[in-house]
């Protein structure tokens, strides 16, 4: 049987990666990115939930999806701390 897996409501952005999770294979991982250098929100959806996400342009996101919901990641699919994705330049980033 053929379905539907996710679906991504936003015209300029393009998932890049649908995976098993590397560390628990019960979670999906979910990566997209910003396809027309505009930016803006990126809306996913999978087995009734949601994933919304701002994205600058050209900008790489990746979530993992657990029974919980969908819960942003870095490229490694470690936990996000929202708000603190990036460092700005002459800043250090706290570890």
């Amino acid at each position: 049987r053929m379905g539907q897996l996710l679906e991504a409501h936003t015209e300029n952005v393009a998932v890049s990666c649908v995976k098993q999770g590397l560390e628990n294979p019960g979670e999906l991982v979910v990566r997209v990115f910003e396809t027309e250098g505009t930016g803006g929100s990126a809306e996913i959806s999978c087995e009734g939930k949601r994933w919304k996400a701002e994205l600058a342009p050209y900008q790489i996101r990746t979530a993992k999806l657990g029974k919980d919901g969908f819960e942003e990641c870095d490229l490694l699919e470690r936990p996000q701390k929202l708000g603190h994705s990036c460092v700005k330049k002459g800043e250090e980033k706290a570890e």
